[in-house]
């Protein structure tokens, strides 16, 4: 499975519409559903599902955007992350959509001797520009 990696110093990250600060880290996986199925004639066709993101992020507990993060991950919205590349990478800019936290909380590392909260997300799809 693909894993992306990024250098927070090098890149933004918007969550529904408010640029994270502070932000450690973030990264993402993907993956493609495809199943194999059998025909009535016995030949077989591949079968396409839906594309599959999650990914996971860390930012110091210091954060102004730490209440806006909580309150995501605790009334269950649905929100889209915007990551704005550095001019190196070959893409300016990917939007993940209709995203949700899966997972929130404190993490057991200091970053600069502050603690840090970090969280899981799950993404239906994803533009690219």
């Amino acid at each position: 499975m693909p894993n992306k990696e990024y250098d927070a110093r090098e890149i933004s990250i918007t969550v529904d519409g408010e640029q994270i600060a502070d932000l450690d880290s973030f990264g993402y996986d993907q993956s493609k559903a495809h199943e194999l199925e059998r025909t009535l004639d016995g030949g077989s066709v591949w079968v396409k599902g839906t594309g599959e993101f999650s990914g996971s992020f860390a930012v110091k507990a210091t954060s102004d955007n730490v209440p806006m993060l909580e309150d995501l991950f605790q009334e269950g919205t649905v929100f889209d992350i915007t990551i704005s590349y550095a001019e190196s990478e070959p893409r300016s800019e990917s939007t993940f959509v209709d995203c949700m936290l899966t997972d929130y909380g404190p993490s057991d590392y200091e970053l600069d001797g502050v603690p840090t909260v970090e969280g899981s997300w799950e993404a239906a799809e994803v533009t690219h520009r």
